[in-house]
């Protein structure tokens, strides 16, 4: 606190800085917003930067805090020579699994694999909707086992976060087709096996090639008409 304060005044309209008490019932809810940890090592020192689509933050790997530590780390994320930071569980892998679980940590790795469609349920275990329509799923994704190419995963929004993520509805289905990750497809229709299937196959089809256009008769010159 006391680096803290030595150096505020050196930020003055570039950053403002405040501290979260973690014991007080409304400081402990903003602490869980941007970090996941259920035991957090203090003080815990981060920035968070405003963007136009959503704000990204930033946190600081050691309790170490000195003057020159909060200049550096301001530093670094200016220069953004480290990496924002996202909420994820711990990585889990089972090859018996049908849906996948996707979190923050395994996102790019399972997600944005360019061979594969990955098709994501976004879910929170608190949403009715998510608990009801998880066995439905499962059952669609032992429907689709035989696409190789297509992936079924399942990523809990509550305690997972990746770069450019929001679900605004639970629970969301959405495609991040294989060869372009940049574009992902949302699915709004209803909850229903066959109806998300009739939906998926157009998206996942691999396009006809199209027909080479038969070379055009090569036509006789004057020279070799009068030959004949």
């Amino acid at each position: 606190l006391d680096a803290l304060k030595t150096v505020a005044p050196q930020f003055k309209g570039r950053a403002y800085m405040t501290t979260i008490d973690h014991e007080k019932e409304e400081g402990h809810e903003l602490l869980n917003i941007f970090y996941e940890k259920e035991q957090i090592d203090f003080p815990l020192l981060a920035i968070v930067k405003p963007t136009n689509r959503e704000p990204l933050r930033y946190v600081y790997d050691d309790t170490y805090i000195t003057e020159k530590v909060i200049h550096q780390f301001y530093q670094d994320v200016s220069d953004k020579s480290i990496q924002p930071h996202y909420k994820s569980e711990a990585a889990t892998y089972n090859e018996e699994e049908l849906v996948h679980t996707v979190v923050g940590k395994t996102w790019k790795n399972i997600v944005l694999d360019l061979s594969k469609h990955v098709f994501v349920l976004f879910y929170a275990p608190w949403s009715e909707e998510s608990n009801k329509f998880m066995k439905d799923w499962e059952e669609f994704a032992d429907t689709v086992k035989p696409v190789r190419d297509l992936v079924i995963a399942k990523m809990n929004i509550d305690a997972n976060e990746a770069a450019g993520v929001r679900a605004k509805v639970l629970p969301s289905l959405v495609l991040f087709p294989k060869g372009n990750k940049e574009t992902a497809f949302e699915y709004y229709g209803e909850k229903d096996i066959n109806a998300i299937w009739d939906w998926l196959e157009p998206h996942i089809a691999v396009p006809e090639p199209e027909p080479e256009p038969e070379p055009e008769p090569v036509k006789e010159s004057l020279a070799e008409r009068a030959k004949k």
